[in-house]
């Protein structure tokens, strides 16, 4: 009997694994007017992950997550465009999609944070470049010098699971480091980013680091957008252990029949 509850038990966790489907979390949950924006006080949820945010009214001050639809790619290319990305709009050129503001990189604020309903297994998403840091990295301005040999803008993202580090994947928003500069690149479209590398977590924080940083830390505007967070698709079932399944399932109601359990 023992023996029998023990394999039921074991078969039982591999179904509830497989019936669990893959999530994307796209932001077409959240209802935007056309070419607007949102940041509420202390954030928003979409499609079982929570999205942190600090917003002081009084300032229109904000840090962490906001989202958008907003398609603008050229005017105004300063900070009252920081709510478009330079891919015009979503993932596929429609649609919500959420920016970040990183007040950690140039003060003692705080870094973007996702939190997701349940621990998953990431297969990644879409990340690119906002307005506004776009043109400071292309074009400069009171701040800055537009890019040259050895600049760079990176996007670090952190897994957690029960409050541990699970791993960090980084991707390169700006890349100027290469001595051939038919390599160097500002992100201006939705690019995939593989996030499976930090394995099981159950939340994410995000911060920017770059080569244009003073003494108050970074002088590029600390922004990007990100769409269609997606989970891991489950791990299939072998048929095998369905057949196997199967075959149990009718012994034990056999067993029980003939009172034998």
């Amino acid at each position: 009997m023992r023996r029998i509850t023990f394999v039921f038990l074991m078969l039982f966790t591999l179904l509830a694994a497989a019936s669990a489907s893959a999530w994307t979390v796209d932001f077409e949950d959240l209802t935007l007017a056309s070419e607007s924006y949102r940041h509420d006080t202390n954030g928003f949820t979409s499609q079982g992950a929570s999205f942190y945010n600090y917003f002081y009214a009084p300032w229109n001050y904000w840090e962490g997550w906001s989202y958008s639809n907003r398609t603008d790619t050229t005017v105004p290319m300063d900070y009252t465009n920081q709510w478009s990305s330079m891919a015009g709009g979503g993932y596929g050129g429609i649609g919500n999609y959420g920016v970040a503001y990183d007040a950690s990189a140039s003060y003692m604020g705080s870094k973007p944070l996702v939190c997701l309903d349940a621990p998953s297994s990431l297969a990644g998403a879409y990340f690119t470049n906002n307005t506004y840091a776009y043109s400071t990295m292309f074009y400069g301005d009171w701040m800055t010098e537009a890019f040259e040999y050895g600049d760079w803008f990176r996007l670090s993202i952190t897994g957690y699971k029960d409050l541990s580090p699970t791993g960090v994947v980084e991707f390169y928003l700006a890349d100027y480091r290469s001595s051939d500069q038919n390599a160097w690149y500002i992100v201006d479209a939705w690019t995939w980013v593989d996030l499976s590398a930090l394995g099981v977590v159950d939340s994410l924080s995000f911060s920017l680091s770059g080569s244009d940083s003073g003494a108050y830390g970074l002088n590029t505007p600390a922004y990007f957008a990100l769409d269609n967070l997606t989970s891991a698709a489950p791990v299939p079932i072998p048929g095998a252990v369905w057949l196997f399944g199967s075959g149990l399932l009718g012994l034990i109601g056999l067993r029980r029949k003939r009172g034998l359990v």
